[in-house]
């Protein structure tokens, strides 16, 4: 996928993708260590978050295939 990208071969599909599971997943840590720190229990809240992350990836992709096949 780098060498996709240096080279500009990357579809914007792939790119709205990775850009939907970067926004969900990009401040996992951060409010993973806040959050186990309020007593929150850290692995519910780390598996919610990768579960959700997962499903709208999927549901977005979904959402391309259809617009594909209707197009």
């Amino acid at each position: 996928m780098l060498d996709e990208m240096a080279r500009g071969e990357v579809s914007r599909r792939d790119v709205l993708l990775l850009d939907t599971h970067i926004c969900i997943s990009h401040s996992n840590l951060e409010d993973l260590l806040l959050l186990a720190a309020c007593g929150a229990v850290w692995w519910i809240l780390l598996l919610a978050r990768w579960a959700m992350s997962i499903v709208l990836v999927w549901e977005q992709r979904l959402e391309f295939y259809i617009r594909r096949k209707n197009a």
